[in-house]
């Protein structure tokens, strides 16, 4: 028994291998939620922490798949249909 929660993480990654091509898609969806979010930081005037920590991960995200694989724009949609297809039921 793993005491310290790491058993728990790498069980959890090996549920989800972090391809690529999943962390481009995570890290796109990570920067779309970025803007409401930041936008209703600004609204109510607070500081946008919520805002800076999704932005950031989903910099991350996108930098480490762009590192480990160079995309093209028009590769982005055929990506997003690869990584969601498994997902949904036909």
């Amino acid at each position: 028994m793993d005491r310290s929660g790491w058993g728990f993480l790498r069980r959890l990654a090996d549920l989800v291998p972090l391809t690529p091509d999943v962390s481009l898609i995570l890290g796109l969806f990570f920067l779309c939620l970025y803007i409401p979010s930041r936008l209703a930081a600004l609204a109510e005037r607070r500081t946008p922490w919520t805002a800076w920590i999704i932005g950031v991960s989903g910099a991350i995200l996108v930098g480490s798949a762009v590192v480990r694989q160079s995309y093209t724009l028009a590769e982005i949609p055929d990506i997003f249909y690869r990584v969601i297809a498994p997902l949904v039921p036909f």
